[in-house]
């Protein structure tokens, strides 16, 4: 008579691991598109705060800034934003109006993306990624 074994052939155990390696793959994806569009809103967040500074900081002087710190905005890029952006405000002149704008940073995780912009009127470029 034959021995009947309890357990997983060798087939059954590869078929399951090739299985859970790929719901894996697909999850690590999902994961890092997640993570770079979470990075994304951060810097959205950030910079809307900061057009509402400049134009705070605009009403009380009568011009625009791009200094950190007293007597300029409130807040440096916060930890959320700063590893994978670089935040620059180029003013038109001190009267005339300012853009922010948010460049990812080479070797974050939102290296490739799109800069962001945002002017003094309101416009938000590329406007299909805000």
């Amino acid at each position: 008579m034959l021995k009947q074994s309890s357990g997983f052939t060798r087939i059954e155990l590869a078929i399951a691991l090739l299985s859970m390696g790929m719901i894996a793959g697909i999850a690590y994806g999902s994961y890092k598109a997640s993570l770079r569009q979470t990075h994304q809103r951060d810097v959205e967040a950030y910079m809307t705060d900061l057009a509402q500074q400049e134009r705070q900081y605009y009403l009380d002087t009568r011009s625009y800034t791009r200094t950190y710190g007293f007597p300029g905005l409130n807040d440096a890029p916060p930890d959320t934003v700063s590893p994978y952006y670089r935040i620059t405000i180029a003013l038109r002149g001190a009267r005339s109006g300012f853009t922010i704008t948010a460049t990812p940073i080479a070797g974050s995780a939102q290296a490739g993306a799109d800069a962001l912009s945002l002017t003094s009127s309101g416009r938000r470029m590329p406007g299909s990624d805000w």
